[in-house]
C-alpha cells in the first residue's frame, strides 16, 4: 500500500498544510520531551515550565503560530 500526499506550493493555503506535515516529527519529538522529561526537571515553578517549554519548542524549531496561522 502507498501514500501519496501532492500539495501545489503556491497556494498559500496548501503551502500552509505541507509546512504541517513536514513538521509533523518535530512537533511529536517536542511534545514527548514535554510529556515524559518537563515534569521531572521542573518541580513545582510554573515559570520554569514555560520557560522549557519555550526551549524545548525553540530547539526542535517549532514555531506554533507558523502553524495554526
Amino acid at each position: 500500500m502507498k501514500a501519496r500526499l501532492e500539495f501545489d506550493l503556491d497556494n498559500p493555503e496548501e503551502k500552509k498544510e505541507h509546512f504541517r506535515c513536514v513538521k509533523s516529527l518535530d512537533m511529536a519529538i517536542a511534545l514527548f520531551e514535554i510529556q515524559m522529561n518537563l515534569k521531572k526537571r521542573s518541580g513545582e515553578n510554573v515559570d520554569l515550565v514555560f520557560e522549557e517549554i519555550s526551549k524545548i519548542m525553540d530547539e526542535n524549531n517549532l514555531n506554533i503560530n507558523e502553524l495554526i496561522d
